[in-house]
């Protein structure tokens, strides 16, 4: 069993848990006069959430750290080995029914 997160509906290895979730949101936008927009940067020490007004930088924090469901990323695999055999046991099931009649 291979350890994963699932972020945004698919199972990621743990390490890239983080850097899916953050790299898959989308900057918030506050119309108006001054203009704000806040989006999440990754910077040599992590993830950092910075907000712009009119284009310059008034602020950049650490990102929090999201909670993910924990999940098994060789499931995939095998769900996909379990769906050939069970599509080669079918061809040879109709095979041998097939076969007395030639």
């Amino acid at each position: 069993m291979a350890a994963g997160h699932i972020v945004a509906g698919q199972c990621v290895d743990v390490a890239a848990s983080i850097d899916a979730y953050y790299s898959n949101t989308h900057p918030d936008q506050t119309a108006g006069n001054p203009a704000y927009i806040s989006l999440f940067t990754k910077t040599a020490s992590g993830w950092t959430q910075d907000t712009y007004e009119n284009g310059t930088l008034i602020s950049s924090v650490a990102a929090p750290v999201p909670q993910f469901t924990d999940c098994d990323t060789t499931q995939t695999f095998f769900d996909g080995m379990q769906l050939g055999w069970a599509v080669a046991a079918a061809m040879v099931i109709v095979y041998v029914i097939r076969r007395p009649y030639r």
